[in-house]
């Protein structure tokens, strides 16, 4: 390797040692190398809730530091330094996206600090991540939390510490969201206040995983919920999704991960052969490490509101009118009630593009199911009114459908406001919480000042 090729302008300065320095992976077997990372989101484009994922550009920034850069520094004060801060084969650590669908990245040549050893590598990211869909329930009432699940690497080799990355000090959610991004998708509200960035950790997310599942799995269904586990019977290797990955030469890559289907504890045969007594056993696993930032979303409901759900209970109002025509006429009763459930159906249908295939019933599904069956019920009234020719049983058919169907849709509009009601508080006590600790901040710096100069003062 040439050493012009490794700075874009400028290489004087440029030794075999410095070469070595920056191409080769800093040692990790004392200690591990700290990577802290900050996002910064472009764009939102679309959160399809029909497919599961969010559609968004973001970029990632990297920054670590090269002790043996700032000794080499120490030890040549006098040494030319390079002219260009930007090394195209330098090393930089490898960053994987590890909820990524369908997500392409430009990682930038890394850029180096040569007095301070401080290096810098941007990672423009595209397409698609994962969505969890956590109060699908609620639709279209419903909010959600994006999720970008980064690690730096895999598991770290044996007698290494291997890379720990970390969010960067003081970039909080007003830094990370910009505030012209709300516009870019109409139809979900961002929450910063309720966004945050922290530390991933793998055993805590796949217990987090493992009991949402099993508290959303009903007692007799035998499925084992895990990640990348499926049912005992299925022992068949299948492939994986795609991640987005950045090794270490930069290179952007989709690799594909393979998941195994394991067996029942009760079937499986321990084929593996005791540890011999003198070979040492190898130190466990430090496991992945991660940054995971989320953004809370919670979806304008005004669309849906007023366009289906209000329209769609006036349709099943409408048929109401076949109480105070006289149960004789049914051919134009049971007109009035098939016309109606026509208009049911073709709403019902235009609601399913918008959902995925799901095992439960949504808000918005639970009101048109009722409906349904109302206009079932009402065209049963007119059916045995008509062979009992009775006005009375009409008249009881006439009040009772409509009473249980309105207490009905009543009953779970008000989980619904709770729910909603809860997650408003919760915003703003946590944006509470945040302008109280930045007034803190705030006035212990202040503090921090004044003592300074008087300490300067005496």
């Amino acid at each position: 390797m040439s050493r012009r090729s490794i700075l874009l302008s400028g290489h004087g300065g440029v030794d075999d040692e410095l070469l070595e320095i920056i191409e080769s992976p800093p040692d990790t077997s004392q200690k591990a190398l700290e990577i802290s990372i900050r996002f910064h989101i472009i764009k939102i484009r679309e959160i399809r809730a029909v497919h599961n994922v969010a559609d968004l550009i973001f970029v990632a920034v990297q920054t670590w530091h090269l002790p043996a850069l700032e000794e080499y520094h120490k030890d040549k004060p006098d040494k030319e330094l390079p002219l260009s801060n930007t090394a195209e084969n330098g090393w930089s650590p490898p960053l994987v996206i590890l909820n990524a669908d369908s997500l392409s990245s430009s990682p930038s040549p890394p850029s180096i600090n040569w007095r301070t050893g401080v290096c810098h590598r941007k990672t423009y990211f595209n397409g698609t991540v994962t969505n969890e869909l956590s109060q699908i329930r609620l639709f279209p009432f419903d909010w959600d939390d994006l999720r970008l699940i980064a690690s730096s690497s895999v598991d770290a080799r044996h007698g290494q510490k291997g890379m720990h990355l970390v969010p960067e000090k003081n970039w909080t959610t007003s830094n990370m969201i910009p505030f012209y991004l709300e516009s870019s998708v109409q139809e979900w509200e961002i929450v910063p206040a309720m966004s945050h960035i922290g530390e991933w950790n793998q055993d805590a997310y796949k217990k987090k995983y493992i009991d949402t599942k099993r508290r959303a799995s009903s007692a007799n269904n035998r499925s084992v919920f895990s990640t990348g586990r499926r049912s005992s019977n299925n022992l068949s290797k299948s492939k994986g999704p795609k991640i987005a990955t950045v090794n270490e030469e930069g290179d952007d890559q989709d690799s594909e991960v393979e998941s195994y289907s394991e067996p029942d504890d009760s079937l499986r045969v321990d084929t593996k052969k005791p540890p011999s007594p003198s070979s040492p056993s190898p130190p466990p696993s430090k496991g992945l490490t991660g940054v995971e930032v989320t953004i809370h979303v919670r979806r304008r409901y005004e669309y849906y509101f007023y366009k289906i759900i209000l329209i769609f209970n006036l349709v099943v109002a409408m048929s109401w009118g076949i109480g105070f025509t006289p149960h004789d006429e049914i051919i134009g009763r049971l007109t009035m009630v098939f016309t109606a459930a026509t208009a049911a159906f073709a709403f019902m249908y235009t609601i399913q593009q918008e959902l995925p295939k799901l095992a439960f019933l949504t808000f918005i599904d639970k009101q048109m199911v009722s409906g349904i069956f109302c206009l079932a019920a009402q065209a049963l009234q007119s059916v045995v009114a008509f062979k009992l020719d009775s006005s009375l049983v009409d008249s009881i058919f006439s009040v009772a459908i409509p009473t249980l169907y309105v207490l009905y849709n009543v009953n779970i509009s008000i989980g619904v406001y709770n729910a909603r009601s809860h997650d408003a508080l919760t915003e703003h006590r946590e944006a509470r919480n945040q302008v109280s600790a930045r007034v803190d901040q705030e006035q212990f710096k202040a503090k921090g000042v004044s003592a300074t100069s008087e300490t300067k003062l005496t």
